[in-house]
């Protein structure tokens, strides 16, 4: 990911300071120790903004965003948030600033203490990777009021971070600005790093500071011509002719105007988009393959759990349990034989089959006591064994479910999806419940994904098990068509028949989409089943999800990348039914 340069931070903060000019601070939230979260009243007709700050040394950036959804709010706001919100709660905006060539952004603002004294405040984000900090100092007495990071000096030796001391900028670097250089040094450094087959925007970034490396190779790349790649340079420096673009795979990002008629590159129109896009982008992948790696370390985790027991299972076999009565019988024959205990072991013979069985024995009690010994433990298995018939359908039906999941959270494209299948996983005491939510706050809950075929019809596809229990609970009807990938763990999906007759091209979308959101999306000619909704049935007291179905038949599938594309841009919003209705 590219980091937020110096250069990028300068321009962007005189976007800022446009947009939150005036602006009031209402709301102060901070979902963990890197993050923070400003809702502002902002402009004469008083417009909602928010601004979020990540200060994640891999994410060090802050956007204005319409939606903050993706944020989680703990109930017991941290002690630097409640400093934030004592002292920056109706404090207005005066000016957003970047200071030059530092990755640093400081928002001042006015605001009055508890003495109605007017006080000037700075909020400054240092957005510099490992060294990413919020601090909050008075500008007028240069002290430090909060900080997300205190910096003691067994830590630091360049400066102290603490409440109290007085506030320093971070140290400059003995490098130069390299907004300072002039035509000659740059072609000079340029056309030197060529000769030598070295990288020149290294070597301009080893020298100088303002900039990123990404910033000066795009330049180069753009204009081999060492003055031509100047003058572009200071173009960028003086804020003409910004061209904010991202790369359609978001590896990257631009300011430089040569891309605009590249289709791998795609306009933002302003550095707030820009900012906004990219490293929210970022952010949101990383945290969905975060949360997708621990549900399913959990699960397979529960899952070798559940192979243990039904293989301990396994070991009570009736053929096992038997033994135990047939040992005791030896015991009390050999007893009735007046034969002598011989240790720890003895050695029988079978009088129906003729095998040699190795008996464990008590040296300290009887034949006649080890075979009661014997005897009472094959009591004890037979009523184990009793109980583990039914214990080992219910893990069987886990082992099950598990692998649903297991797809389900590969499969899953939003945290919403992963945030249901981890209540559901809390439901069936395999997680630990998060502290984050609020006691009594609802959990909002996704709705099935929504696709229309070609014909028109409405397919419903279920992404965890919750949502399987809707498709085949309160989303069907008798007449419609469930569908799901035969004996491979996946997704249940629903076509709405709304009484017409299903085409066999609207039935060959739905199970190439079943096959898509299950285990065999990778695989050819995979089997789909399919049945209308009247002849499937939830199993009482089994997991979500868990059916069963008759009058089935099947057809085989294999996936088309073209056709599920063009079925997902047809998703449309699933809103929640008022009423619910059985099968």
């Amino acid at each position: 990911m590219q980091p937020l340069d110096a250069l990028t931070l300068w321009h962007y903060a005189a976007e800022l300071d446009v947009k939150l000019a005036d602006g009031k601070i209402n709301k102060i939230q901070q979902p963990s120790h890197h993050e923070l979260l400003l809702h502002l009243w902002v402009g004469g007709q008083a417009s909602r903004q928010k601004l979020y700050i990540n200060i994640r040394p891999e994410y060090a950036f802050c956007a204005l965003v319409e939606d903050s959804s993706f944020v989680t709010v703990p109930a017991l706001a941290p002690n630097f948030c409640m400093v934030l919100r004592k002292h920056l709660t109706s404090a207005r905006i005066t000016r957003v600033s970047a200071l030059p060539d530092e990755r640093v952004l400081n928002i001042e603002m006015d605001n009055y203490n508890e003495l109605g004294q007017e006080v000037q405040l700075v909020l400054s984000l240092e957005l510099m990777g490992k060294n990413s900090n919020i601090i909050l100092y008075h500008s007028d007495i240069n002290m430090i009021i909060g900080c997300a990071h205190g910096v003691s000096e067994h830590m630091s030796r360049e400066r102290e971070i603490s409440v109290g001391y007085p506030y320093m900028p971070p140290p400059k670097p003995p490098r130069h600005p390299i907004r300072t250089i002039v035509e000659s040094e740059f072609v000079s450094m340029v056309s030197q790093a060529n000769q030598q087959q070295t990288d020149p925007a290294e070597r301009l970034t080893r020298e100088f500071v303002g900039t990123g490396k990404a910033v000066l190779t795009d330049v180069l790349t753009a204009y081999p011509d060492p003055y031509q790649a100047y003058r572009a340079f200071k173009d960028l420096v003086a804020g003409d002719h910004l061209s904010p673009m991202i790369r359609r795979d978001f590896s990257r990002f631009s300011l430089v105007p040569a891309h605009q008629q590249d289709p791998d590159w795609m306009p933002m129109g302003s550095l707030t988009k820009l900012v906004q896009t990219y490293y929210l982008h970022h952010l949101l992948t990383q945290r969905l393959s975060q949360k997708r790696t621990q549900l399913s370390q959990a699960l397979l985790a529960q899952k070798k759990k559940v192979q243990k027991r039904l293989q301990e299972l396994e070991r009570s076999s009736p053929e096992v349990i038997e033994r135990l009565k047939t040992m005791g019988d030896l015991l009390t024959i050999a007893h009735s034989q007046q034969q002598t205990t011989p240790g720890n072991r003895i050695e029988l013979q079978e009088f129906s089959s003729g095998e040699s069985i190795a008996i464990e024995l008590d040296p300290t009690l009887s034949l006649l006591e080890n075979a009661q010994l014997y005897y009472r433990r094959y009591k004890k298995a037979q009523a184990r064994q009793q109980m583990a018939m039914e214990t080992g359908e219910q893990l069987t039906y886990a082992q099950d479910y598990m692998e649903t999941l297991l797809v389900a959270v590969q499969n899953a494209t939003q945290e919403t999806e992963l945030d249901e299948i981890r209540q559901d996983m809390v439901q069936q005491g395999w997680v630990k419940p998060l502290e984050t939510q609020k006691k009594g706050q609802k959990q909002q809950r996704a709705m099935p994904l929504s696709l229309v075929s070609s014909d028109g019809f409405t397919i419903l596809v279920g992404r965890n098990g919750l949502q399987n229990d809707m498709i085949v609970g309160k989303l069907s009807r008798t007449e419609d068509l469930w569908l799901h990938t035969h004996l491979i763990p996946g997704s249940h999906v629903l076509i709405k028949s709304e009484k017409r007759a299903i085409p066999d091209s609207t039935l060959a979308e739905a199970a190439m989409v079943a096959v898509y959101y299950s285990q065999g999306r990778d695989s050819v000619n995979v089997p789909v089943v399919y049945t209308e909704a009247r002849y499937v049935r939830k199993i009482p007291n089994s997991y979500p999800g868990h059916v069963t179905y008759t009058h089935e038949k099947s057809v085989n599938m294999t996936v088309d990348p073209e056709v599920i594309n063009r079925l997902m841009v047809s998703e449309v919003h699933q809103q929640e039914p008022d009423v619910s209705a059985t099968i």
